[in-house]
């Protein structure tokens, strides 16, 4: 069976897969990866044992487009690519960037779906998840961090799966209260009193009312460089028994 007349499709059946991150520390990358979720795809579906170049992706895999568009086709969501890796479906290839369905916005996956259906997004800059295989395992990127060099030879596998859900569930939209608590507390705990305590010991009391901007600030800039170093665990999210929500965990 060869590619050019034929897909041969491989069955995936329904489970479910973790995505995002509970890292709590502080990040300058622009993309975020939070909260870290479950997945639950409740349904079957068939994903391509191959991985077609995007540029040829209809003449290689003996489709034209109007089959392509009336069967439902598309790229894989990145929950439907990690369940077919558990079930042992999609292994480590020529290591080639593979695209897949998802949109993602830079602020995370909240208010993302969690059926495992690809995630949309009406943030006005949208990102093109790709993924490729490493040395310690699968790798994450998007468009924009592709180099030159690889532009242009991105794969894609073909999914063909029931029609989504209109009510699927949703992580909640993001509450960065929590998140300004936590760096206040530190900041006064870590930063500043730390430092007050130090000048009161050891330094004068007319260097204490002449740089208390100082004291403070450089307080503030310890706390800060802390969060890179660490930070607690953030909350996870899990879908509910019945399946028509996520429950914090």
């Amino acid at each position: 069976m060869t590619a050019e007349n034929k897909i041969e499709w491989l069955t995936v059946e329904p489970g479910s897969v973790w995505l995002g991150s509970d890292d709590g520390r502080l990040s300058l990358h622009p993309v975020k990866y939070h909260p870290r979720h479950e997945v639950r795809i409740d349904y079957t579906f068939e994903i391509s044992k191959l991985a077609y170049p995007l540029n040829d992706l209809l003449k290689l895999s003996g489709i034209d487009r109007e089959q392509f568009e009336q069967d439902g086709l598309r790229p894989p969501s990145e929950g439907e690519w990690l369940l077919a890796h558990t079930q042992g479906l999609v292994e480590q290839g020529d290591a080639s960037w593979e695209k897949l369905a998802d949109e993602r916005p830079r602020t995370g996956f909240w208010e993302q779906r969690c059926d495992g259906q690809p995630r949309k997004t009406n943030y006005r800059v949208k990102l093109e998840l790709m993924k490729k295989w490493g040395k310690e395992g699968h790798e994450t990127s998007y468009t924009t961090e592709i180099n030159e060099a690889m532009k242009g030879k991105e794969v894609t596998r073909i999914v063909r799966a029931p029609q989504s859900s209109n009510n699927p569930p949703r992580l909640p939209t993001e509450d960065k209260r929590p998140f300004f608590i936590r760096e206040i507390l530190f900041t006064v705990l870590v930063g500043i009193t730390p430092s007050i305590l130090w000048a009161y010991n050891f330094a004068s009391s007319e260097y204490l009312s002449g740089n208390w901007t100082n004291i403070i600030g450089g307080g503030i800039f310890i706390s800060l460089a802390s969060g890179f170093v660490w930070r607690p665990k953030t909350a996870s999210y899990r879908v509910s028994s019945d399946g028509s929500s996520m429950e914090k965990i």
